[in-house]
């Protein structure tokens, strides 16, 4: 019972954040930066990177021939103006967006995956979220680059960037996951 009430509860949160979630009001400008979040889930790796984190220099590896899954969110209290969203597939075979806001232009071209969408101040948006899957090649000892840049910005100078790079390599120095160079 408890599993069943927890899938529910996860299904209608998914549902009401599908097209992200207006704002009620027309935006407010204040001096916070928009928050955005990065989680990358397969290959026994779980890594959530976030735009409030200093990360030290590194790289992700990602493993040859498995499937990743991933997360982003983006929020801001007084109104998100704009979502900016890039994923290189270099390394990255069959990518499916599994949710995307309505409001939101996505293309998936041979050499990226693309998202982006500007409001206006009367009918903002405060968070967005999107989620999709990819499976890596397979790599006998060449490097596929896979590259996630990430924007968002209120309406005010407010702007936050979150830039994550990657490689899937079958022996990569320092293993997979995220590694401090």
């Amino acid at each position: 019972m408890k599993n069943t009430l927890k899938l529910f509860t996860a299904l209608v949160l998914t549902l009401i954040f599908l097209n992200g979630c207006k704002k009620e009001s027309p935006a407010v400008p204040d001096a916070i930066d928009p928050i955005i979040t990065l989680r990358i889930s397969g290959g026994g790796i779980n890594k959530t990177f976030t735009s409030e984190e200093t990360l030290p220099a590194g790289q992700f590896n990602f493993a040859p021939e498995t499937k990743y899954n991933f997360t982003i969110t983006m929020s801001d209290t007084g109104g998100l103006r704009l979502l900016r969203f890039r994923l290189s597939k270099g390394g990255v075979l069959n990518l499916v967006v599994t949710a995307v806001p309505t409001c939101v232009d996505y293309s998936n071209t041979v050499d990226t995956g693309f998202a982006y969408t500007e409001t206006n101040e009367n009918n903002p948006y405060k968070s967005y979220l999107i989620t999709g899957e990819f499976n890596t090649p397979f790599s006998q000892g060449d490097d596929f680059p896979v590259n996630f840049t990430l924007e968002g910005r209120d309406f005010t100078p407010n702007r936050t960037n979150l830039y994550i790079s990657g490689s899937v390599n079958s022996n990569p120095p320092g293993g997979y996951g995220w590694v401090v160079i």
